[in-house]
């Protein structure tokens, strides 16, 4: 864990666990950021906003598609450490009379300290500092950064893994017209079903099955433990039919080599225009100036390595589509701001398609800054609608204020049901055995090593493996090392409600929005609190789960086994009606 130490007169004044001062003053430093990151977008250079400077072909903006803009705190670990950065600030601001000094800080985070603007003059001491955990994304930095021609030679082999030639005449020809058009990824679907031949997507739910609505359903595809990659369940397709699936609903079919030589060739053009390090000494603010460095490696990427490339992916492959086909009445999208999201809105709009609903299917969390911008910013955005959705889908309570919070107008918010988890129901089966443990597994790699291997030191240190089972249900698009698993009985069983029937106790990171559904299904929930980052929980600041308990250590999680478990009152977290009677009223609105 990291530490300030605050000395007067070489004596210990007070000791501060940083993660928990920031998640103590996390409205203050979550404001605080975005409103750095607004300045940082209105800083002007040259008679321009920082901004303009990345505009590409058709005014697509690659700053809106790169880190700052995106904000995916789950994605970027330089998010992480200029909040902590800022805390640091805050800190500092109280104790500037005092003797700090930090403990146990990552190396990284040390060095950009050292190199601050802020911090240039201002005395802070350094002890036990860890050497970087991180080393996937310094490897990344190595690979994509010492030379372009790598960058270039990563993006080619992940297309040979993930496109097939298909007769491109043929695709847009059986493209139909059809009233919606439904975009996301190629994940959550039910295994039970697929093995019957029948596509079940679990995240769009009933919807798809509406009366007098026809779909076109379109898909990105994401690598699983069933299909590593496309070219696999291509052959899989070719070979067999599957009632609901078909190739051409997959944006890899439409790739072609025109496609792919358009996005290398403006990838060398826009490196060579593009100097990351140019803007950092145009900036005048030294705290905005030292966010701008502290996230300069991630902004790189974005910007000149396969990041670049990806961006510039889609928005080539999304402009042919939407050019090609035939004009689309309504497109509804998984609203979580990705990159992919902003190249397909832009086409969209510039090929005259009709409204555009963007749909949150899961929680939305308060460190998910992808979703949230300054007040200020979003006003100015909301100016040109050509960057965001006619309306936002909230499947959640939580959702929509968060939302509301963020100056998003109420008339651009609709409350729906969650397509997803409509139709858990509390289950208090007798076979649910409180010697079963279900651990289910993260979609980041990290957090899955930190998690399971202090569940196995516990397992080991307690004996625990002569009082329990643990069965460990990997998330669908993360494989882990069997390495970490020796402890564990591997579930692959696709139906979480099966698991949770057979399992009265559940363990998950707190990240996750599973926890939820094994919540309202009348399940224990024991969160894994990891002490390298901050509190993702979608129940963090919600009175009514603050019962449920965390542990960030074998010690941690020990305790909790031996702490009766308190009586909950379980409600109803997301908008749930099997009619679904919110989306009806939404679809009637474009007239369906």
């Amino acid at each position: 864990m990291e530490y300030l130490i605050i000395r007067k007169k070489n004596k210990l004044f007070e000791k501060i666990e940083l993660k928990k001062f920031i998640e103590k003053n996390s409205v203050f430093l979550k404001k605080s950021y975005l409103h750095y990151i607004f300045l940082l977008e209105n800083t002007t250079i040259d008679n321009k906003k920082i901004t303009e400077k990345f505009y590409y072909k058709n005014n697509y903006s690659l700053w809106n598609m790169c880190v700052f803009s995106e904000k995916n705190i789950y994605k970027y670990d330089s998010i992480v450490e200029a909040i902590k950065f800022i805390a640091l600030i805050k800190i500092f601001e109280k104790y500037r009379n005092y003797k700090i000094y930090l403990e146990n800080f990552d190396e990284n985070l040390v060095t950009k300290i050292r190199e601050s603007y802020y911090f240039s003059n201002k005395r802070l001491f350094f002890e036990n500092t860890k050497k970087s955990h991180n080393f996937e994304r310094k490897n990344i930095k190595k690979i994509f950064l010492a030379n372009f021609f790598f960058s270039i030679l990563f993006f080619l082999r992940n297309l040979k893994n993930n496109f097939s030639f298909g007769n491109q005449k043929n695709i847009f020809r059986n493209f139909k017209k059809k009233d919606i058009f439904v975009i996301s990824y190629f994940t959550h679907f039910s295994q039970a079903d697929f093995k019957k031949k029948i596509f079940n997507p679990l995240q769009w739910g009933r919807l798809l099955d509406k009366k007098g609505i026809s779909f076109n359903y379109f898909q990105i595809f994401i690598p699983s433990i069933e299909f590593k990659k496309f070219s696999k369940l291509n052959s899989f397709l070719e070979k067999k039919r599957i009632n609901g699936l078909n190739r051409d609903h997959f944006i890899n079919q439409f790739i072609d080599l025109k496609t792919i030589f358009l996005t290398i060739f403006d990838f060398f053009k826009i490196r060579k225009k593009l100097k990351v390090s140019f803007f950092e000494k145009k900036i005048d603010d030294p705290i905005v100036r030292d966010i701008y460095k502290i996230q300069s490696s991630d902004l790189k990427i974005s910007l000149s390595g396969s990041t670049l490339l990806e961006n510039l992916f889609w928005i080539n492959i999304f402009d042919k589509i939407l050019a090609k086909i035939p004009k689309q009445k309504l497109a509804i999208y998984l609203y979580e701001n990705q990159p992919w999201e902003d190249a397909f809105i832009k086409a969209w709009r510039l090929y005259g398609h009709g409204k555009l609903i963007g749909y949150t299917p899961t929680t939305v969390n308060f460190w998910h800054l992808n979703y949230f911008n300054h007040k200020l910013s979003n006003k100015i955005k909301l100016k040109d609608d050509k960057n965001f959705p006619d309306l936002i889908a909230c499947s959640s309570e939580t959702a929509f204020n968060f939302f509301k919070d963020s100056n998003i107008p109420i008339k651009k918010l609709r409350k729906v049901e969650s397509l997803r988890y409509n139709e858990i129901k509390k289950n208090n089966y007798g076979n649910k055995s409180k010697k079963n443990f279900l651990i289910l597994g993260d979609y980041k790699k990290e957090i899955n090593k930190n998690m399971l291997e202090i569940l196995s030191l516990a397992i080991s240190k307690f004996k625990l493996y002569d009082r329990y089972n643990f069965y460990f249900k990997p998330h669908p698009a993360a494989l882990v090392p069997q390495s970490l698993l020796k402890n564990f009985i591997i579930k692959n069983e696709d139906d979480l409600i099966f698991l949770l029937k057979k399992c009265k106790n559940v363990i998950c990171s707190n990240s996750t929005s599973a926890l939820i559904e094994c919540y309202e299904y009348g399940n224990n929930v024991f969160l894994f609190d990891d002490v390298k980052t901050l509190d993702f929980s979608p129940i963090k600041g919600i009175k009514k789960f603050e019962f449920i308990q965390s542990f960030c250590d074998s010690e941690g999680f020990y305790k909790i086994l031996n702490t009766k478990q308190p009586k909950k009152n379980i409600k109803n977290f997301f908008y749930k009606d099997k009619k679904l009677s919110k989306w009806s009223k939404i679809l009637h609105q474009f007239d369906f």
